[in-house]
This record gives structure tokens, sequence and C-alpha cells, in this order.
């Protein structure tokens, strides 16, 4: 099995996902296990050893501004991966996705991200620990 993480993230939040990451490699049968992440993120994920390949993009890549660059790479790795856990909790990102032909996975913070993933985990309490969420993932 093939898997790919997104997150533009914050350097705390990226550093929230590395759990989950751990996770996946000792429970799965991961044959790959890539993460793509914005630039400003990237360091904290340098030498992780649960990451097979970490995919670098400039963080305007996950704007508005920049769906345009962020559509030609997920056409770029199309289908490449099994799974792809969309990080962040914007349902435009889990939309654009679906070109990826992957099993999508993420959160549900509006309705519209209910119909565009595969497997999803309802992200509705604010005052619970972030981290827990992508566990749950």
């Amino acid at each position: 099995m093939r898997i790919l993480l997104i997150k533009r993230g914050a350097i705390g939040d990226v550093l929230m996902t590395t759990p989950l990451l751990r996770q996946l490699k000792l429970n799965l049968n991961l044959e790959q296990l890539d993460y793509c992440v914005g630039e400003a993120a990237a360091s904290v994920l340098v030498n992780n050893s649960y990451i097979d390949n970490l995919i670098v993009l400039p963080d305007q890549t996950f704007s508005i501004r920049g769906s345009g660059k962020f559509i030609q790479f997920i056409f770029s790795i199309r289908n490449t991966y099994d799974y792809i856990f969309v990080l962040g909790k914007n349902w435009l990102v889990n939309m654009l996705c679906l070109f990826s032909n992957a099993k999508l996975v993420g959160f549900a913070r509006e309705k519209i991200s209910r119909f565009l993933l595969t497997h999803y985990v309802v992200y509705n309490d604010i005052n619970r620990y972030q981290g827990l969420y992508y566990l749950d993932l």
C-alpha cells in the first residue's frame, strides 16, 4: 500500500502529525509513506525515519492563488498512491485531491467534505487536542 500525506501547515501543526506517521508505518503493511508539505514547515520532517519521500512545495501552492500549481502536482501523482491523507481542514484541497484517483482520508468540518472523502473524521471540538484528531484518521 502506498500512502501520501498532505499538509501545508505551520511547523507546530506539522509536528502534531508525526505520531500519525509512526502509527501508519508500524501498523500497516506499507510499501511507501510519503509526505507533501509546504516549504515553511518542511524542516521538521527532514530525516524523519518514517517518511520514505518528503515532497516540498512552495507554500503559495496551497493557496487559492496557487491552486493551478497544486492541480498540476495532483495530476503528476495521479494513480501513484492508494490513499491520500489530507491533513488540513479545507474542502477545496479535498476536492482537488479527487483528481489523484486515490482514496481520500481527512477531516469533515463541513458537509461537502463528507461527500469528497472516502474516510473521514468529523472535526468539531476545537477544545480537543489536535494531535488526537490526527491519530483518529
